[in-house]
C-alpha cells in the first residue's frame, strides 16, 4: 500500500503545473489520512464485539485491520471537504 501511495503522489506531483503542485500533493496526503481513518473506523465498527472489550486496540492501526469501503469513503469525504475549502470542484 505504501508503494502505491508513493507512486500516486509522485504521479500527482509530476502531472500538475508547478504553481499548484503543493496544493494537490497536500490534498493527496489529506485523502490518504482520511482513507486511513475511515478504513479503521469501519473495521472497528464491523468488529465491535471484540473492540467493545478492547477499546484501546481500536486506535492501534499498526496491529492491522482496515476495511476498504471505509477507506474509500474516508478518502472521498476528505477530498470533497478539501475542494470545498479551496472553492473548487473535486478533480479540478
Amino acid at each position: 500500500m505504501g508503494v502505491g501511495a508513493a507512486l500516486g503522489m509522485s504521479w500527482i506531483a509530476w502531472q500538475v503545473p508547478g504553481n499548484e503542485r503543493m496544493q494537490y500533493v497536500r490534498a493527496g496526503l489529506w485523502s490518504l489520512f482520511g482513507a486511513l481513518v475511515g478504513g479503521r473506523l469501519v473495521y472497528v465498527l464491523v468488529n465491535w464485539g471484540y473492540y467493545r472489550q478492547h477499546m484501546l486496540e481500536a486506535f492501534q492501526i499498526y496491529l492491522g485491520g482496515v476495511a476498504w469501503p471505509g477507506a474509500m469513503a474516508g478518502g472521498l469525504v476528505v477530498v470533497f471537504i478539501y475542494a470545498w475549502r479551496l472553492e473548487k470542484t473535486p478533480g479540478q
